[in-house]
């Protein structure tokens, strides 16, 4: 892929960073906050404006001279900037090495974001929310799973009891039961443990990611990825995603790993439900010893 233009533009809650490519396959993205940005090529700082800095690597990216026939590779600024914006001070270029392409963005502090894929031409969006969800109620209850975590969760929420599906695995706002012999979603925010390895379940999809970016909960490896049906699973394509994938203690029967997620269907809230699980997994503690 090449990428031939990128562009700045403010909206009303957000600014926006779009990347235009060209050229046949599927361009890939790594998103994520760094304090200490480096060159990709060199390894020396990059001096980046604002409080805050947000790494945006393009994966699968030609060099400039690699281009097809035809096609005009983008060569804009080492740093840009549109009047205007409320978050995005600048963003500023590294380089393109071995396919990945490089850039940071100086923010004002550190925002939520939302990375997205759209298509004719193709693009990678990058958006800054300039204002966050309020009202959120406190987590002021908490539950410990025999699964090996315990967590924090809403103020009035409710919570399985653990006759169906394990205790401390179903979280939501309403009192539910949770039927047998059914993958039925009823929970808003939900906990599993896969008998897997963390890589194996946050492995990388090129298809349905969104967005991902690797953290540590309670000090242990993690992920959190958003992701989008493509309509060939449980949900209806366009369904999006939130979870964090956590590496748990190995069990008997060998690696363990801990899913904490939400869906948007539309009995749920999905933007509440996907700011307070972010806040749940603050909380989140591994009581399973190593």
């Amino acid at each position: 892929m090449t990428l031939v233009d990128v562009r700045l533009g403010t909206h009303e809650a957000f600014d926006r960073i779009v990347f235009e490519l060209a050229g046949g396959g599927l361009a890939g993205w790594e998103v994520g906050y760094t304090d200490s940005p480096l060159s990709q090529g060199s390894g020396q700082p990059v001096e980046v404006p604002g409080e805050a800095t947000l790494g945006i690597t393009l994966t699968t990216i030609a060099l400039p001279g690699d281009a097809p026939a035809g096609v005009q590779p983008w060569n804009g600024p080492a740093r840009l900037r549109v009047p205007g914006t409320g978050v995005l001070d600048a963003l500023v270029r590294d380089t393109v090495l071995d396919g990945w392409a490089t850039f940071f963005a100086g923010l004002d502090e550190r925002r939520p974001f939302a990375v997205g894929l759209l298509s004719d031409p193709q693009r990678i969006v990058v958006d800054l929310v300039a204002e966050q969800r309020s009202g959120v109620v406190p987590l002021g209850q908490r539950c410990e799973s025999p699964a090996g975590f315990a967590v924090s969760y809403p103020e009035g929420w409710a919570v399985n009891d653990g006759d169906i599906a394990p205790p401390c695995t179903r979280f939501a706002p309403d009192p539910f039961t949770v039927p047998a012999g059914t993958d039925a979603r009823v929970g808003a925010v939900t906990a599993s443990v896969e008998p897997a390895a963390v890589d194996q379940v946050a492995a990388p999809d090129p298809q349905r990611d969104l967005q991902r970016s690797e953290t540590t909960v309670d000090g242990r490896p993690a992920v959190r990825v958003e992701r989008e049906s493509r309509g060939r699973g449980l949900w209806p394509a366009g369904t999006r995603w939130t979870g964090y994938v956590v590496g748990l203690p190995d069990g008997e029967d060998g690696p363990r790993t801990l899913v904490v997620d939400t869906v948007e269907l539309p009995q749920f809230d999905y933007a509440r439900n996907v700011e307070v699980l972010d806040r749940m997994v603050e909380t989140l503690e591994v009581t399973a010893g190593d």
